[in-house]
């Protein structure tokens, strides 16, 4: 029976500091091998973002909305579902009054306006880590990072999107804010239709309310036979994989519901503890 582990990527395969570990990259080279063994990356982010870390695995991307295969060294996309043009009008339309900072996940990769002001928004999170100098420093270039030099910079996004037959997965907002709930709160009830919820410090996120990772899984292990489905991740977008797995794990770093939901905790990111899943998973450890 071949065993599957959907994982995570943010804080359960690559660090704060955006790496991946030696030992977790020569697992993975090693693991192509194995046909009774296998990993799916379940990830917010977009493909590009996938592709660009050279993890040459399927990927669920989106919280679930997309589905990416690699068959024949040729990828295939499966698009589950996608943020309708009143909804995303409307959202932007907000998040733009409010002077939010965030990027729109398509197909060809995140999108942000050219001339937002992400600065005061990137110390901000820089701080969430913490008050030490060299990190707060060393915070606002990962954040910058992410946020604009990854995005394609466009002067208006809808117009950019039309001409290019984009479809929206998912719209995210960075935000050093603290008392999250509250917000997330606020935004449900303007945009009932959507699914938010913060998959991390840094973030709040906007995705179709009929999709999650779970759903993705699902049907992406739609006509496999004898598949054994594990899950593993550090995040509240995480929750929905533990009630499909047979076995589920929480990072060490991961959200404290999670680590409820889930049947294992495992070490952190920092010391690999995706590896220690997969030892449980194959019989090689407690």
């Amino acid at each position: 029976m071949k065993q599957i582990l959907f994982s995570d990527i943010d804080g359960t395969i690559i660090s704060e500091k955006g790496i991946v570990s030696e030992k977790v990259s020569k697992f993975f080279s090693n693991i192509m091998q194995d046909k009774e063994f296998d990993i799916v990356l379940v990830t917010g982010r977009s493909y590009k973002y996938v592709e660009s870390l050279g993890l040459p695995f399927d990927a669920i991307t989106s919280n679930g909305g997309e589905i990416y295969r690699i068959i024949d060294r040729e990828v295939q996309l499966q698009r589950l579902a996608q943020i309708d043009t009143d909804t995303f009008t409307r959202l932007t339309k907000y998040l733009n009054n409010i002077n939010s900072v965030y990027v729109v996940s398509t197909e060809r990769g995140n999108i942000i306006l050219k001339d937002t002001d992400i600065i005061p928004t990137v110390v901000k999170l820089a701080y969430l880590h913490g008050n030490d100098p060299d990190e707060v420093i060393k915070g606002i270039g990962i954040y910058y990072d992410i946020i604009y030099t990854k995005s394609i910079k466009v002067d208006n996004i809808m117009n950019y999107i039309e001409q290019n037959n984009l479809t929206v997965s998912k719209v995210e907002v960075f935000s050093g804010d603290k008392g999250k709930r509250n917000i997330i709160e606020d935004y449900q009830k303007k945009f009932p239709s959507l699914n938010i919820f913060s998959s991390h410090i840094s973030n709040i996120e906007f995705t179709p309310s009929d999709i999650s990772k779970k759903v993705a899984i699902m049907e992406y292990v739609k006509g496999l036979n004898e598949v054994e489905i594990y899950s593993i991740g550090d995040g509240e977008n995480d929750i929905s994989m533990t009630e499909i797995a047979k076995k589920s794990f929480a990072m060490g770093n991961a959200s404290e519901n999670l680590k409820t939901c889930s049947d294992y905790i495992v070490s952190n990111v920092e010391n690999d503890g995706i590896l220690d899943a997969i030892k449980i998973i194959r019989g090689e450890m407690n």
